[in-house]
């Protein structure tokens, strides 16, 4: 395999992983809101990743979260601000194949902020080292964000999940009108 074969499917990761998380978010929103998963669905998949973090933050008080499980996810919640600039700079991006004259030729992948059209010139100005400017390595990384953060709410899913089913049965149990 070549480097961009590599930078290629390490953005594949990186786009299976961040949308992995996108959908456990979603399912959060569904399960602590009145709306029918459905109308949730077509809501939140038509929001860019910004407006899905913000609506990601109110279920925590639409929930009855123990104080563990609140307080994870206000640690993801912080680290999903983190993560929203890296994100937006990897899939708004364009690749190119760049050397310095203290770095060897390879393949970057650079995001421009919305309206910086400097960020091209910028990327040189930091010998290509800026925060919107990734590596193969770096895409990974940012790749590696996204796990954690999906791994961070394995207990707290479980738990909502685990209340949900209880609500579920006990609406099967009672008697159809």
């Amino acid at each position: 395999m070549t480097a961009l074969d590599d930078l290629h499917r390490e953005m594949g990761r990186f786009l299976t992983e961040s949308s992995h998380l996108e959908n456990l978010m979603m399912l959060y929103v569904a399960v602590t809101t009145q709306r029918s998963f459905p109308d949730v669905i077509v809501d939140f998949m038509g929001k860019p990743f910004g407006d899905k973090i913000k609506d990601f933050k109110k279920v925590h008080k639409a929930h009855a979260f123990s104080d563990e499980h609140r307080k994870i996810l206000e640690e993801v919640y912080s680290e999903l601000d983190l993560l929203l600039p890296k994100r937006n700079f990897i899939v708004h991006g364009s690749t190119h194949e760049l050397f310095t004259k203290d770095k060897a030729k390879q393949w970057y992948r650079i995001g421009m902020a919305r309206g910086d059209a400097d960020y091209f010139v910028q990327a040189f100005k930091e010998n290509l080292t800026g925060p919107h400017v990734f590596t193969t390595a770096g895409i990974v990384a940012v790749t590696d964000e996204c796990i954690a953060l999906r791994k961070k709410l394995d207990d707290v899913t479980t738990e909502m999940l685990a209340g949900l089913n209880t609500k579920v049965a006990e609406m099967l149990q009672q008697p159809r009108s």
